[in-house]
């Protein structure tokens, strides 16, 4: 059984119940030919089972049931939860913290170790999209490899807007489902541009809108805005996630400028042509 399936959301409960369950009987096993303290160490393994599996919420349900199993089965007056010798309440109080303190540390192993792992893969996606957007020649090719290296690691569809003509905010490439720029987006996709800071989703501006948007600034300004619309409510919150964000944003900014600037050199180029051949 997986206990850290979050669909449906009862089954890391249902899981733990189980390894309690479990625990019970391999201690009633052992139950007369070991000391008590040696059938707590069956339960307390099931808690650190539970807790590296599924959660904080789970373990700490597995550490209740196990005090609670253990003074059913296994401390007389037999079969009850009421205590003959008040000196097992100490006995209790002990397992059910001694058993929270082991599961939140392996909870908070777990979490270090997720995340650890987390960022290898982003720091390699970071150097595999820095390989593609080197070999990019124009704005379009910088953006498609930017937005997909982008998209599958932070697991979101994702825009880039850049000015038009006339300097008003258009998609200029996505993935994903047609991106659309209502009041709410478009507010918090400029407020991104205008004031150089991320905006929208999760930001002290949202302005309304669902998407996270930062901007793509480079040594010449901000040069458009990105933008990632995350399916899961808690996606990008933290903020690592963010300034994992933005250092790919900066990649794609500095690619952007240094296609646009050799645009610029070509044109110059031809223009000077023009001119030498008049």
């Amino acid at each position: 059984m997986d206990l850290g399936r979050r669909d449906p959301a009862w089954a890391p409960y249902a899981g733990a119940v189980a390894v309690v369950g479990v625990a019970t009987a391999v201690a009633w096993l052992m139950f007369g030919r070991f000391e008590p303290s040696n059938l707590i160490m069956i339960y307390l393994l099931g808690v650190v089972l539970v807790a590296s599996r599924a959660g904080r919420g789970p373990s700490l349900l597995a550490s209740v049931l196990s005090v609670g199993a253990f003074d059913f089965f296994f401390v007389p007056p037999y079969l009850t939860l009421a205590v003959a010798d008040t000196r097992y309440v100490v006995t209790f109080a002990v397992m059910f913290v001694v058993a929270f303190v082991i599961g939140s540390l392996t909870i908070r192993i777990r979490a270090q170790t997720a995340a650890a792992r987390q960022r290898e893969l982003r720091t390699a996606a970071l150097y595999a999209m820095s390989r593609d957007l080197a070999s990019a020649r124009e704005v379009d090719q910088v953006l498609e490899a930017a937005l997909r290296h982008i998209g599958e690691v932070f697991r979101s569809p994702a825009v880039a807007l850049l000015p038009d003509a006339r300097g008003r905010l258009v998609p200029r490439r996505e993935t994903g489902a047609a991106w659309v720029l209502d009041a709410g987006e478009r507010a918090g996709a400029e407020s991104a541009y205008e004031h150089g800071r991320p905006a929208g989703r999760g930001t002290p501006a949202p302005g309304g809108a669902r998407a996270l948007y930062l901007p793509l600034r480079a040594s010449r300004g901000t040069l458009g805005v990105l933008g990632l619309r995350p399916d899961q409510p808690k996606a990008l919150g933290s903020p690592d996630q963010l300034h994992e964000l933005e250092t790919f944003a900066n990649q794609t900014a500095l690619a952007l400028e240094r296609t646009q600037m050799a645009d610029e050199a070509r044109a110059a180029q031809v223009r000077a042509e023009a001119e030498h051949l008049r």
